[in-house]
């Protein structure tokens, strides 16, 4: 059951695409180490990929990582930035 539980973790973010984002804000980085807490209360390494300030002036963070269960499978998308769940790692 417990490998069930892990494959479903994401991150625990609110999902947020950047419809609303300001013109020419989109950052595209190299892949940028972040540490964020998942859907599993773990704290994982994930991928930044990009970020966007939106109309509202919130950022939002493009994240990638890999679902481990049942198989190694790539998972990206945009989420609201949030301090208290996502520490940029130096």
């Amino acid at each position: 059951m417990r490998g069930i539980i892990e494959a479903m973790a994401r991150p625990a973010l609110q999902l947020a695409r950047p419809s609303g984002a300001v013109p020419g804000s989109y950052r595209r980085i190299w892949p940028q180490v972040v540490s964020v807490l998942m859907t599993d209360r773990s704290w994982r390494l994930l991928h930044a990929l990009g970020w966007v300030r939106d109309t509202s002036g919130g950022w939002r963070i493009l994240l990638e990582w890999y679902a481990d269960q049942p198989e190694r499978t790539q998972r990206e998308d945009w989420y609201a930035y949030d301090p208290g769940r996502i520490r940029l790692v130096r």
